[in-house]
């Protein structure tokens, strides 16, 4: 079994003219240089940096920048964080399963919630991943995926690799297997990094893959495919229809203080 705590096995990033990446600009353009011999291409992709596969082994990693609003008395400031590196790949899998801590399991209100969603408390789980807990749509399928010598060393190593403020997760959405990395600090965004978590996650793939069928499959939303297809359009889309909103409201508001202001008027 690999040893999850085990330090990126991929080279130092360096920048193009072969001095070590010091900038979080040389490090993106490190791990561009090192996805595009993996068949990926740069995409267009608002305040990140977003590589794209193409079908039939479609995948998606995203490097994005985490800053928090904070205030000092009247004064409100952006806090930066760090770093979160996500990777969505394709999972002919119509099923879902979530990994998360297990001090999370013991809240009734989560419980509620996941019942609610459908999905099955799985606890009792390999000692590679003590510490967590699944939730799976279904329950032995998800039991027959914790068998998979191969499956719990990835999720053990995607699950534990540069974990301390904030563990990683990983995911399945019907047919999307999913990766999101801690907060990661300039010096820890490395090509090395992201190939070993690309590796750990098409390693978890193929064992989802080669189990038997889900007995209950789901399919994704039309908002889901839409998003997954085109994420620019969906993004755009959200912000036109949380614009839409914060106009009606301003409006509704206004035509209150109108007729309000009718009303006192009539009063006197």
């Amino acid at each position: 079994m690999t040893n999850p705590a085990a330090p990126s096995s991929g080279p130092s990033p360096v920048a193009a003219d072969g001095a070590p990446a010091t900038t979080i600009a040389q490090r993106a353009e490190a791990i561009g240089e090192a996805l595009g011999r993996r068949g990926f291409v740069p995409a267009p992709r608002f305040a990140s940096r977003l590589w794209q596969r193409p079908a039939p082994h479609r995948c998606t990693v995203t490097l994005t920048r985490q800053s928090r609003t904070r205030y000092v008395g009247e004064v409100r400031y952006r806090k930066h964080l760090g770093f979160r590196v996500r990777i969505d790949l394709d999972c002919e899998v119509p099923s879902r399963f979530y990994l998360v801590q297990s001090k999370l399991a013991g809240s009734g209100l989560l419980r509620r919630i996941w019942s609610w969603r459908g999905l099955q408390l799985v606890e009792k789980v390999p000692a590679a991943i003590d510490g967590h807990v699944m939730l799976a749509r279904e329950a032995d399928w998800a039991g027959a995926l914790l068998l998979e010598e191969d499956a719990i060393d990835a999720i053990a190593d995607l699950l534990s690799r540069h974990a301390g403020r904030l563990a990683g997760s990983v995911y399945l959405e019907p047919g999307v297997l999913a990766y999101a990395s801690p907060i990661l600090d300039g010096t820890e965004v490395e090509s090395g990094y992201v190939e070993d978590m690309l590796d750990g996650l098409e390693t978890l793939r193929d064992a989802c893959e080669r189990l038997p069928r889900p007995s209950r499959p789901l399919r994704p939303s039309r908002l889901q495919a839409f998003a997954r297809d085109r994420p620019l359009a969906a993004a755009l889309a959200l912000i036109g229809a949380l614009m839409g909103c914060l106009f009606t409201l301003s409006m509704v508001l206004f035509a209150l203080v109108i007729g309000l202001g009718a009303i006192l008027q009539s009063i006197q």
